[in-house]
């Protein structure tokens, strides 16, 4: 019997079985925990169905912001820097070359102003990029490993059910966190390889 089964699935390729497999679990008293991107396509779930969306802990996660943003951290913050240098430059300047002072504090302004508009649709870009496929769900367990409630509600599995080739990383994870976890995977209909 099943007490606590965690189902990791970042797409809905086999939600119907997915379910099916929650209602099976709920119907013998176990408890049903889904890791998802978002509930909302996956709704309707059985009752008492608790979830886990990545999603919203990404948004949270110090990474999404420090790698997507449309303005690159490092960079603003060096252009700034060279934007101070060029500015106190100017001042050591202004005494000896009044008109070269100004060129070199006006360059250094210019210079940080147009560091801080970035590249716009950079996340956009990641999103639809190959190497999406295969590091995005790496950031999902990065981010959920950060949220140590989620966390903590998945420790107790003792069945971890992967739906999709794309949430192996985290189902992976998941399985390393709760040592008395078995590992299953669905790869069609009728197909389970348990590990």
């Amino acid at each position: 019997m099943v007490e606590h089964l965690v189902v990791v699935a970042l797409t809905r390729t086999r939600r119907d079985l997915l379910v099916e497999v929650a209602e099976h679990v709920r119907a013998g008293g176990g408890a049903v925990t889904f890791v998802v991107g978002a509930r909302g396509p996956w709704e309707p779930l059985p009752d008492g169905v608790a979830t886990v969306e990545l999603l919203p802990l990404e948004e949270r996660h110090w990474s999404t912001p420090w790698l997507f943003a449309d303005v690159q951290p490092w960079r603003v913050r060096l252009d700034q820097v060279l934007a101070r240098g060029f500015d106190g430059l100017g001042r050591r300047l202004a005494p000896v070359a009044p008109a070269l002072a100004t060129q070199t504090r006006q360059a250094g302004w210019r210079h940080g102003i147009l560091a801080r508009q970035g590249r716009p649709g950079r996340r956009q870009r990641w999103f639809d990029s190959d190497a999406a496929v295969e590091l995005r769900p790496w950031l999902f367990w990065r981010a959920l490993r950060a949220d140590r409630a989620a966390l903590d509600s998945l420790a107790t599995a003792d069945l971890v059910v992967w739906g999709d080739q794309q949430s192996w990383p985290v189902a992976w994870h998941v399985a390393r966190r709760a040592p008395k976890a078995r590992v299953t995977g669905f790869f069609g209909a009728k197909d389970a390889v348990g590990r």
